[in-house]
Parts: C-alpha cells; sequence; structure tokens
C-alpha cells in the first residue's frame, strides 16, 4: 500500500483536526505552550512547498495535511509509533475524542486561531524542533532559537526572515491605525483607560475584603 492510501483516514478529516491531532501527538505533555509551537512549527512550514508531500497536497488541497502527514517528519504518524493507533482512532470519531479529552480540546482551539492567524507564534519562525535529550546531525545546520518544553526549536535563515517580516507587518498596521486616531479621541481613550485601572484595582479590594 501507498503512504497515500495508508493515511486515508487521516487525510478525510478537516485542517482544525489534523493540526490538532498532530499537536496533541507530539506534545500533550508539554502543556498548551508545548503543543502551540508545534502548530506553529506546522503553519511555518506551510509557507514552503520544499516541506510538502505533493502527493497529500494533490489530493486534499490542504497545506496542513500536507506538512503534517509527510512521511518521517512528525514522528505520531509513523507505523511503529505507539501514538499512531491513538490517533487514528480519534480521527474516526473526533468529535467524541475532543469533547472528551481537554488537552485535544485546548489543541483544537488553538489550531482553529492558526487558521484564523490569531495564534502568536511563540517558536519565532521555527520550522524543526527535536526533543532536548538527542542532538540531530542536523541541528547544527539550522539557527537555534531556543527550547520550550522537552523540545529545541531551529529555522532556516529564510523562515526567520519570513517571521520578521510578519512582525514588521504587524506593527507597521498597528502604527498606521494608531495614527489615524484624531487627536480629539484621544482624551476620551485616556479617560475610558484610566477609568478601567479605578474599576480593576476597586474590584481587586473588594476581592481581598472578602478572603
Amino acid at each position: 500500500m501507498s503512504w497515500l492510501t495508508d493515511n486515508q483516514i487521516f487525510l478525510s478529516i478537516a485542517s482544525a483536526k489534523i493540526l490538532a491531532l498532530t499537536a496533541y501527538g507530539e506534545a500533550r505533555g508539554e502543556g498548551a505552550e508545548g503543543m502551540m509551537a508545534v502548530l506553529n512549527v506546522i503553519n511555518n512550514r506551510a509557507q514552503d512547498r520544499s516541506f510538502f508531500d505533493m502527493n497529500i497536497y494533490n489530493a486534499t488541497g490542504s497545506p496542513y495535511h500536507a506538512v503534517a502527514l509527510k512521511q518521517k517528519q512528525f514522528s505520531v504518524f509513523n507505523f511503529g509509533d505507539p501514538n499512531r493507533p491513538m490517533l487514528v482512532s480519534m480521527a474516526s470519531n473526533f468529535d467524541k475524542a475532543v469533547s472528551t479529552n481537554s488537552q485535544l480540546n485546548q489543541a483544537y482551539q488553538m489550531a482553529f486561531m492558526l487558521l484564523n492567524r490569531t495564534l502568536t507564534d511563540n517558536t519565532s519562525g521555527a520550522v524543526y524542533y527535536h526533543e532536548k535529550s538527542i542532538t540531530p546531525s542536523w541541528s547544527s545546520s539550522f539557527i537555534n532559537l531556543g527550547q520550550i518544553g522537552n523540545h529545541i526549536f531551529y529555522a532556516t535563515t529564510a523562515s526567520l526572515q519570513r517571521f520578521k517580516e510578519a512582525v514588521t507587518s504587524v506593527t507597521s498596521a498597528v502604527s498606521s491605525a494608531i495614527s489615524e486616531i484624531p487627536a480629539s479621541n484621544w482624551f476620551l481613550i485616556a479617560i475610558v483607560g484610566i477609568g478601567g485601572i479605578l474599576l480593576m484595582n476597586a474590584l481587586s479590594k473588594t476581592g481581598r475584603e472578602r478572603r
């Protein structure tokens, strides 16, 4: 059987689901930040077709499936990996799995954030990672971005540049939006902000008094 045929159960589910399953399978022991990091690695790879399994991409039209299911990339999908049967079971009845597993549900919610472009890239552009207990031969060829949980993350020059350009773009958009606020509105914004601070202080004081 071909790799494409072997993975029909995963090819048939939506992008948010394959993202959630990959993050859960790879990093559920790392908590929300670790699963978020895996999601960002998939997303960063999705910007570069050299990371795609093109047969999977042609079959699904999804860069996320093409990245996550590329053979020998994310170990949870490898035959012989103990996580694969668990993910097959989850994929076959995803709605039940996500309603009964809080970590999978958390990964699923973050997957939607990623698809809606509201998930922060806590890896700063990483496209590779490995467990801290090993040192792969390829690790010296890339830019070490640091550690999240038990994983060490790496970028290529291109992925790091894309991350920096994205940050610059967002910063520029925010600056532009602020510059368009009429000067007459800044007084109102300041009053609202001060009011919010006073309200939070009052609520905090009330909470302390009740304990």
